[in-house]
């Protein structure tokens, strides 16, 4: 028995020995392997609005306005500046029909043009008021001269008293009366020679007889 006790026993003790080596080798099992990692979470990507490319500047269209007298100048019916005297006027347009005008104040006449714009760019516009100004000045000159008691011959361009003295003088006398004669306020009025007399006179109107008409040549000295 007391074998078999000691056999127990020491059977008992190499199991609690197994025992102990099986935890020994599980808990240093346990220690050499780590526990797993936790997995790293996806990054989230944020989307950055995209920015709109940048667009080139639109083409524009302009009129470079000329005038060869100062003027005010409109553009499709919109007040733009002055013009001419020396300054070009620029103007910002559409494309296609433009209508440009340009009026002189002081002369009252106005100029007016459809302009085609056809593509982006400066196109050169050259208003011309000068010839008719210079036509109006004259309409205004001979107007106040007619009111004044003058008249001028559109054929010839002479200047006439549209009235007479009223009476017969010697030529003294009507050296004298043109010399203060002051119709038109012009003050340099002069006696017509023979063939600018006769411009006066319509000869078809005369009736053909030896005393028709008046005999110029003998009342007036030749120049």
């Amino acid at each position: 028995m007391r074998g078999s006790r000691c056999w127990t026993r020491a059977v008992l003790g190499g199991a609690v020995a197994l025992v102990a080596l099986g935890l020994a080798e599980e808990a240093v099992y346990c220690q050499t392997v780590p526990p797993p990692k936790p997995k790293p979470k996806p990054k989230t990507r944020t989307a950055t609005p995209s920015q709109p490319a940048p667009q080139p500047a639109a083409a524009r269209a302009f009129l470079l306005i000329d005038a060869d007298a100062p003027c005010t100048v409109e553009v499709n019916g919109e007040g733009k500046g002055q013009a001419g005297g020396g300054k070009t006027l620029k103007v910002s347009v559409e494309l296609g029909q433009n209508v440009v005008k340009a009026i002189n104040l002081d002369a009252g006449v106005a100029w007016r043009k459809v302009i085609e714009v056809e593509g982006a760019g400066q196109k050169v516009v050259t208003v011309e008021l000068a010839n008719s100004i210079e036509r109006e000045q004259e309409r205004r000159e001979i107007a106040h001269l007619e009111e004044k008691g003058g008249w001028v011959d559109p054929s010839t361009g002479l200047m006439w008293a549209m009235k007479d003295n009223g009476r017969n003088v010697d030529w003294n006398a009507a050296f004298r009366y043109c010399d203060a004669f002051r119709a038109g306020e012009y003050s340099d009025w002069r006696l017509p020679n023979v063939e600018e007399l006769k411009g006066l006179y319509d000869s078809s109107r005369w009736v053909t007889t030896k005393s028709s008409g008046p005999d110029l040549d003998r009342l007036l000295p030749m120049a």
